[in-house]
């Protein structure tokens, strides 16, 4: 891999052996290499995880571009994506190969330096997951204009429901709506805080595993 300077002409893509693309706002040019022996377990192990941490993240990625945003800014040549991956990769994968998986309980969607807020649950509604969380305790990086993040994410739809912007620390209490659904289906349930600046983010918290069947 090599990163060209003075010489880069716009061009992005395949160019004979080699591809050309921008990460990062550097131009970057890697050979194409063509295998010829097996992969190994590891090797194989190793192209599992990418595919189960890409899935993962791919439907989050409202929510994880603002939980993982204070992060990235600490590292120049990262964003919030290759935050959430690393992070992801190294923690939420249970199992062994071939059978591994996603550790829903272990997934972060965000990261941050916000201490978490305490009693933090949820609970389903005929209209959702409603989300509560103690606002009597009180800490210097905890302020009234603190906002909450929502997330349900969906497993086998790979599909997430999120709410970004709207509610408040102060208020204690929120409600997720999620969509109509015509069978039982599992969803994952997740809270977060970050400051109205998005300059200070909490790790997220996973709130449980529900089972929404909607009245249609």
């Amino acid at each position: 891999m090599a990163k060209l300077k003075g010489t880069d002409n716009g061009f992005r893509g395949k160019l004979g052996i080699n591809t050309v693309y921008e990460l990062n706002g550097q131009v970057i040019m890697r050979e194409i290499g063509v295998r010829e022996k097996p992969f190994t377990s590891a090797e194989l192990a190793n192209q599992q995880a990418i595919t189960l941490i890409s899935s993962l993240l791919k439907p989050a990625r409202e929510f994880i571009e603002l939980g993982f945003a204070s992060e990235a800014s600490k590292h120049p040549t990262k964003n919030y994506h290759n935050m959430a991956y690393s992070y992801n990769y190294k923690t939420a994968i249970s199992g062994t190969y071939p059978d591994r998986c996603i550790d829903f309980e272990r997934v972060l969607f965000s990261k941050g330096i916000m201490p978490l807020a305490e009693n933090t649950s949820a609970l389903r509604t005929d209209t959702g997951i409603l989300f509560e969380w103690d606002t009597a305790l009180h800490h210097p990086e905890f302020k009234d204009t603190d906002q909450v993040m929502l997330l349900a994410y969906f497993p086998e739809r790979k599909v997430c429901v999120v709410q970004t912007t709207g509610i408040r620390r102060k208020q204690g209490v929120a409600e997720l709506i999620l969509p109509d659904a015509n069978r039982p289906i599992v969803l994952h349930t997740y809270i977060s805080f970050i400051s109205a600046q998005h300059k200070i983010t909490s790790d997220s918290v996973y709130t449980g595993k529900f089972v929404w069947l909607s009245k249609l």
